[in-house]
C-alpha cells in the first residue's frame, strides 16, 4: 500500500494499545517529567513499532499553546558588564532591556551584575554569587576596548554577548549591522543629490568590527562614484586623538565634498559651524537623544529580541563554555530622517 493509502496513526491508537491515556503518550513522547521511565520505553516503542509519525504543525501549535501562559519566573539569568554604571544608568541597558522583556515573557528574570576587580567584584566573587543564585544563562554587556576576556568558568554557564570585542570566551555575537548602516548614510546622501561624498572614521573602533565602516563606504563610493579616490578621513592614527573642526573643514574643502558620512559628536560641529544638516549622515545616531541630523539607529528591539532568543537558545540545549567558532548576528539598523 502507498503512503497515502496508509491508515495514519494516532496518539490515541498508541494510547488504546498500551493501555493509558492519550495525555500520558503525548508527555511521553516529548519526555515530559513526572512519568516512570518504564512507561516512556513502552509507549515511544509501541509508537515506534506502529510507525507512528508527528504532525510538525500540530506539534509547533501544542508547543505555543503551552508556552502561552508560563508567565511566572522559572529562572535567573545575568546580564555581566563591565564599564562602570553611571549613577542609576547601567552601561547599555537601552540595548539590553528589550532583551529582558522578552526573557521575561519566557519566564527568565534578568539581573545586572558588574564585573570589576579593582571596584571589588572579581570574577571569583561573581562566580560564587552566580551558583549560589542557580544562574545558568549570561548576557555579557560591550566590552570596553582594552578588555577582551572574561574570566569567568565558562563551562558551568551559557552565554551570548553584545557587540563584537570579546576575544575569549568564544561565544555567539549580536551586533548592529555597521556595513550596512554606512550604505545606508550614503545611499541617503546619493538620494538628496549629493554627488561627492566623503567619509569620516574612527579607525581604532573599525577596527574592533573589523573594517565594517571602511567596508561598506568603499562598497558605496565604488559602486557611484566608480572607485573615485575621496580619501578617508581617519581618526586615532597613529595615536588616539579627535580631529579638529578646523581639520574637518580643510579635509571638506580639499576634495570638494558635498555630503559627509560619520559619527554624530564630530557631525554636530560641522552643523553648529553653518554646514546644511540635511548634507551629513550618522552611521549610529545615539540611543536616547534627540534626532538633529539624518542618520541610522541601532533597531534595538530587534538587538534584544536576538539576544534573547540565542541565550533561551543555548540554555535549553545545555550549550555551555566557550564555543569551537565565533557566530555573529547583525541587525540592520533603522535610518531616520529628522522633520
Amino acid at each position: 500500500m502507498s503512503d497515502s493509502g496508509r491508515k495514519r496513526i494516532s496518539m490515541q491508537d498508541i494510547a488504546d494499545a498500551c493501555g493509558v491515556s492519550r495525555n500520558t503518550v503525548s508527555r511521553a513522547l516529548r519526555n515530559a517529567d513526572g512519568l516512570s521511565a518504564a512507561t516512556v520505553k513502552r509507549v515511544r516503542k509501541t509508537a515506534e513499532d506502529m510507525g507512528y509519525i508527528p504532525d510538525p504543525e500540530l506539534a509547533k501549535l501544542m508547543t505555543r499553546l503551552r508556552e502561552r501562559d508560563k508567565r511566572e519566573i522559572r529562572a535567573e539569568v545575568a546580564y555581566v558588564y563591565l564599564n562602570p554604571p553611571d549613577g542609576d544608568h547601567l552601561p547599555h541597558w537601552s540595548y539590553v532591556k528589550p532583551a529582558a522583556d522578552l526573557l521575561a515573557q519566557k519566564g527568565y528574570r534578568l539581573t545586572p551584575y558588574f564585573l570589576h576587580e579593582k571596584l571589588g567584584m572579581t570574577p571569583e566573587k561573581l562566580t560564587g554569587i552566580l551558583h549560589a543564585r542557580g544562574v545558568e544563562g549570561i548576557l555579557l554587556g560591550a566590552m570596553r576596548p582594552e578588555v577582551r576576556r572574561v574570566e569567568l568558568p565558562w563551562d558551568d554557564f551559557c552565554g551570548v554577548a553584545l557587540g563584537r570585542v570579546l576575544e575569549w570566551p568564544v561565544l555567539p555575537q549580536v551586533d548592529a549591522d555597521s556595513y550596512q548602516a554606512v550604505r545606508q548614510c550614503f545611499q541617503y546622501l546619493q538620494s538628496i543629490g549629493c554627488t561627492r561624498i566623503g567619509a569620516m572614521i574612527n579607525t581604532g573602533y573599525d577596527v574592533q568590527i573589523r573594517f565594517s565602516l571602511r567596508g561598506g563606504f568603499l562598497q558605496e563610493s565604488s559602486r557611484v562614484m566608480g572607485g573615485g579616490g575621496i580619501p578617508i578621513l581617519d581618526f586615532d592614527v597613529p595615536t588616539w586623538r579627535e580631529r579638529t573642526l578646523e581639520e574637518i573643514k580643510a579635509w571638506i574643502a580639499e576634495h570638494k565634498l558635498d555630503g559627509v558620512i560619520g559619527f554624530n559628536q564630530e557631525l554636530m560641529k560641522l552643523v553648529n559651524d553653518g554646514m546644511d544638516p540635511r548634507k551629513v549622515a550618522s552611521v549610529h545616531q545615539p540611543v536616547g537623544v534627540p534626532q538633529k541630523i539624518p542618520g541610522a539607529r541601532p533597531n534595538l528591539n530587534a538587538l534584544g529580541e536576538a539576544l534573547a532568543e540565542q541565550l533561551i537558545y543555548a540554555m535549553q540545549h545545555g550549550l555551555r563554555g566557550s564555543r569551537n567558532a565565533y557566530t555573529l548576528t547583525l541587525v540592520e539598523s533603522v535610518f531616520e530622517v529628522p522633520s
